[in-house]
Parts: C-alpha cells; structure tokens; sequence
C-alpha cells in the first residue's frame, strides 16, 4: 500500500519507487504500467489517500528532469536545499566538482531563486573554461527571476562570473549595458563597475567610477549617503588614503543639506552600520574614517563622541598587539594570550584554531596546553610585557596578574630571581 507523507520532516517524505512497487532503475514503460495497475487496485473513488500518493510519486517518476532530482533529494536523505547547498560547497571544496554540479543542479531546479546555487554553478562553469555551460546558468537563472530585484541580482551575477573569469572587458561593456537599459539600478551598477576596475588593479579609474556618483552641487538626495560608503570603501580598498580628504570636503556640503532630524537619524544609521562592520572585521582606521563622516553630521552627539575616543584607543592597542605578534623574543603562549585577551574584549568573532592557523601541525589550543608547562618562560615572558608593551598589560592587568600569580609559584628561588 502507498506510504502516507509527513510533512514535518527534513528527510524525503516518500519514497516513490516503492509507493509504485518499481526499482530504482525501472524504464518509463514499467512506471507507467505500474501506476496503471495501481490506480486500478486503488481508485479515487474508494482509496483517495492511495490515490493521491500513487499520482504524485507517478508524476514525479515519468519527468526525466523531476525524476532526475528526485533522486538526488533521495540519495542526500533530504528535501532540504540549505543542507543540499552545504554538501555541494564541502563536494567543491573536496574536489568532487561533478557531484557537485549535480546537486547544485538539483537546488536550482527544486528552488530555482536560489542564486547563490546559480553563481557556483557558474563560477565551476568559468574554472572549467565552460563557457557555453557559463551561457546554460546564466540563462536558467533569467528564466527563473520573477521581479526587477530578480533581474537585477541575475545581471549582476552575470558581471561578477565574467569578472572572475578574468574576462573584464565583457563584464566592463555589460555593465554599460545595464546602465542604458535600466538607470534605476545606477548606483548597484556604479559599485559593480568599481569592483571590475578593483580587480584588475585599475585603482584611479575605481576611485573615480565610486566618486562619480556625487554631485558637485545640489545635495537634497539622503541616497547620497550611500554613494559617500561606495567612494569611502574604494578608498580603503585601493589604499588611496590621500583621497580622503575630498570624501570630508563632499560630505561637509551634504551634512549642510540635512535640515530634518529624521533625516539626520537616516544618514547616521547607515554611516553606523559602515562602522560596526569596519570595527567587527578589526579595520579601526576606515571605523575611525566613517565615524568621522558621522560628526559632521552631529558634532556634538556625546555617543559618538565616545564611541570615537573608544575607537582610538583600541586603534593605539591595536597597533601595540601588532608589535606583539611579531616579537620573536616573547614566549609564544603568552602572546597567543594576549590575541586572545584583545579578540575577546573586542568581540570580534575570533576563534583562536581557525583564524591562528596550524604551529608545527598543531591547532593554536594544542600549542598553549604544551607550551603551558614551561612556567619559567611564561613567568619572564608576562614581566617582560610589563616592561615592553605596558598598554597591553594595563589593558587586561588582572588577568595577567592573575596568571603571573599562578606561573611563579612553583618556581624554586633562582628562578624566581632571574624575573626581576
């Protein structure tokens, strides 16, 4: 008898090739005599729970193209396309490119405004110098886009892929022809167009493709805003520091313009954002640059103003850290202590075996339990960051007071007096 579905799991709800009694490399002609058979043993009429599993797994079996899926969904255990879009980025990784295809293949077609299953499809397509299958994704993901917002994603997918298939003329000249077609979408396109010239190293024509989007007068639009984050991050991103100084010339003109205090919340929370993201990734300097675009539009604002002088003195620390890393006369354990004490405070997501990397094919952790039996070189390196790096240790004083307390006190008396 046909299985019933149920529909709050994540597996496969049912399985088709058994509700019509076939295997799994049955020939159409044997589905379709079995579902006949089926149907006659349980009609609509007397069976129509029967019924109706035996149409839907028939009607998945006899499409080639759904069948094709199907089983894909089968084979993973699963009719979820986040986990089905999770393998396929560990099969790429892994090198099972084909795999792969396949089941970012049956992701498109199971949930086909899936873009991030197009672009990789298309980004194997470019690796494999595919560019007729580059032309298949491309079009399957137009087929699919629904809305503008649709478009506008498939046209900038487009001009990413052809970008990362080093083909940046095409991109360049497709980019124009977005323009033309659709001048709505003027700044998504002007911040594509900056991210070609960035990757090609054509850092003069990124920087003034990003501060062509502003005016030389005439600043009533609050969409400006954005176009100052555009110009700004070019600016950070080319390294082109002495440019800044026209973004705060622009910006004090604009700032100027703001007369409602509504409005004035609306710059500032996009402003915010720029900074939070900046300060999250560790980038004090292009924090510091935006928050400073944020005083002139409220100078006097006492949160920013805080928040400025908490991003200075984190900078200063910052730099501190970065001697730190680097000083070969300091025990390792305590410097990793220290990366650790300054990522936590920070709260910057860091997680100390992935983003410290692998010391003698051992993680960060595994290295800080073996290195933590030498008391003796942890006790001096601790006095010698006293002495050397002195906003490090007030920063977190207690804790390193603390962890000097529990290093020497095993330590016999010449041991103890080689710290002084």
């Amino acid at each position: 008898m046909p299985t019933k579905t149920n529909r709050k799991s994540k597996k496969v709800k049912e399985d088709y090739y058994k509700t019509l009694q076939v295997r799994k490399n049955a020939r159409p002609e044997k589905i379709r005599n079995s579902y006949i058979q089926l149907v006659k043993q349980f009609p609509p009429e007397t069976h129509p729970e029967e019924f109706q599993a035996i149409r839907r797994a028939y009607d998945t079996l006899r499409d080639p193209a759904k069948r094709a899926q199907y089983d894909i969904f089968r084979e993973y255990a699963t009719d979820d396309v986040n986990e089905l879009m999770q393998r396929a980025v560990r099969m790429h990784n892994e090198g099972k490119k084909d795999q792969a295809v396949k089941v970012l293949t049956a992701v498109t077609e199971s949930a086909p405004q899936y873009w991030d299953a197009h672009r990789m499809l298309g980004q194997i397509a470019v690796k494999n110098n595919d560019l007729a299958g580059l032309e298949a994704v491309l079009a399957r993901a137009l087929k699919a886009a629904k809305t503008d917002d649709d478009h506008l994603i498939v046209n900038l997918m487009k001009v990413n892929l052809l970008s990362y298939g080093g083909m940046m003329e095409d991109a360049l000249t497709e980019i124009d022809k977005l323009v033309d077609r659709f001048p709505k979408w003027a700044y998504e396109l002007r911040e594509a167009k900056v991210n070609v010239y960035i990757d090609r190293g054509l850092f003069q024509d990124a920087l003034k493709a990003a501060a062509s989007g502003i005016p030389a007068r005439g600043f009533d639009d609050l969409g400006l805003v954005q176009e100052f984050v555009l110009w700004g991050r070019t600016i950070v991103d080319t390294e082109r520091w002495q440019d800044w100084s026209k973004v705060k010339a622009s910006m004090r003109q604009f700032a100027q313009s703001i007369k409602k205090e509504e409005d004035r919340k609306f710059v500032l929370n996009v402003l915010g954002e720029e900074i939070d993201e900046w300060e999250y990734n560790g980038e004090y300097r292009p924090a510091l640059a935006f928050l400073e675009l944020s005083l002139m539009v409220a100078p006097k604002d006492l949160q920013l103003l805080d928040r400025r002088r908490h991003l200075e003195h984190t900078q200063r620390l910052d730099k501190e850290m970065s001697r730190l890393r680097f000083d070969e006369s300091m025990y390792l354990w305590v410097i990793l202590k220290a990366i650790e004490f300054f990522n936590d405070a920070n709260d910057l997501g860091f997680d100390m075996d992935r983003d410290m990397g692998v010391f003698d094919g051992r993680s960060a952790r595994e290295m800080l339990e073996m290195m933590a039996i030498d008391h003796e070189a942890i006790a001096l390196s601790l006095v010698r960051l006293k002495k050397k790096y002195a906003m490090i240790y007030r920063e977190y004083q207690s804790d390193w007071e603390e962890l000097l307390t529990k290093y020497t006190e095993g330590l016999n008396r010449e041991q103890r007096r080689s710290l002084r």
